[in-house]
């Protein structure tokens, strides 16, 4: 790892970051990693006049085939490095080497701080995803056409969606709100158990199967909205909307067409030096972060179905 930073980064403190993995948080499937060479880099957008064209494909005998030139227009982009800090001082490092349970306070630092930096990274993509100005192709639910309601049609409104996408969706995207009202909705059930009867709770893999999609990812997280010595204010990180988009998991910055991913540059790191500042006999400093950028680089790719 070749972080230029007078920072000491230590390994197994690296590894320790690398290796944490949020189960709860759904931003590293929905906008998966792809990694750049730089903190600068190129990407490439495709005109999609060049991905649908139909072109004369028929060769004679001694002619040559067609020539095809995918044209892309290279953009330039940088990833944005985030990072939190956290400070241990030498009486609780002194209390663990002492302690009947060995553990190291460093690498259970580190691991808080990546659970707080994947919780920032869910709220970021949430918040690009779950958002109408991203997408071209969109509907707004009102009254009774929510789900909530009797009279609403979701297998229409969410078949509109799946056929509407210049490549047809293969993944849905939607908050815990919204997943509980598709997935108990009457019409669902009725369409899952192929009988009248309404009643019940599909799985993912049963509304996988009813829309013929490969991947249904659910945002079940939480985050405290409230400022900073205020009462908390919890509330879902994904909100009741739905977002149906075509992923390609072989897709980089330099080829493939996908909805969307997370360039991210090296790996995620992780580092401690001591520091006479903290507490009576000083303590460690310790930091994590990664060098990383959220983006949207196919919106034609998604439908957007706002406010379930």
């Amino acid at each position: 790892m070749s972080v230029k930073s007078p920072f000491p980064i230590i390994a197994v403190l690296c590894a320790v970051a690398m290796a944490y993995k949020n189960e709860d948080m759904i931003a590293d499937l929905v906008l998966p990693f792809v990694q750049v060479d730089g903190e600068e880099f190129y990407y490439l957008d495709y005109r999609k006049t060049d991905v649908f064209q139909i072109l004369e494909t028929e060769v004679g005998r001694t002619s040559l085939p067609t020539t095809v030139s995918l044209e892309a227009e290279k953009l330039l982009a940088n990833v944005v490095d985030h990072a939190l800090r956290g400070e241990i001082p030498m009486k609780d490092i002194n209390r663990a080497a002492q302690a009947a349970y060995k553990y190291d306070p460093e690498q259970r630092m580190v691991a808080h701080l990546q659970k707080l930096l994947s919780l920032a990274r869910e709220v970021r993509t949430a918040r690009l995803v779950f958002n109408a100005a991203t997408y071209s192709r969109k509907v707004k639910l009102e009254g009774t056409s929510k789900f909530d309601g009797v009279d609403s049609d979701p297998i229409g409104v969410i078949n509109t969606g799946l056929d509407s996408s210049i490549m047809r969706p293969n993944t849905m995207v939607l908050g815990q709100d919204g997943w509980r009202k598709l997935r108990t909705h009457p019409d669902i059930m009725k369409a899952i158990n192929r009988t009248d009867g309404d009643k019940g709770m599909a799985t993912r893999e049963q509304v996988k199967e009813l829309f013929e999609i490969k991947n249904l990812f659910v945002g079940q997280g939480w985050v405290n909205t409230a400022r900073e010595g205020q009462a908390p204010q919890m509330a879902r990180v994904w909100g009741s909307n739905i977002s149906l988009i075509h992923q390609d998991t072989e897709a980089n910055a330099d080829s493939g067409i996908t909805f969307g991913y997370t360039a991210r540059w090296e790996a995620p790191w992780g580092g401690s030096q001591f520091d006479k500042n903290i507490g009576a006999q000083g303590g460690m400093d310790v930091r994590t972060g990664s060098h990383i950028k959220e983006m949207i680089t196919a919106p034609e790719l998604g439908y957007y179905i706002e406010d379930v």
